[in-house]
């Protein structure tokens, strides 16, 4: 049986280096423990900061985070 794969995009700050270590910010724990709740089905989360595949997708491009919180399957804010 295949698992059912979902997307989600985590909203909100993601850390940029030491200096955001006082913010709340989405970590690789984080989102880990998001996608074993979300068993059994196969979590691929959406991340602004991964570089584009398309770059002549001017949506993706330019707007990154409203066109993946628009793609995704859920969308869950911290």
């Amino acid at each position: 049986m295949n698992a059912q794969k979902i997307t989600v995009y985590c909203s909100g700050s993601i850390a940029k280096g030491k200096t955001d270590n006082l913010k709340l910010c989405w970590t690789d724990e984080a989102r880990a423990e998001l996608a074993e709740a979300a068993l059994p089905c196969e979590v691929h989360f959406l991340n602004p900061d991964d570089p584009a595949v398309d770059l002549t997708n001017v949506e993706a491009m330019f707007g990154r985070d409203m066109y993946q919180a628009g793609i995704a399957d859920f969308v869950v804010v911290d």
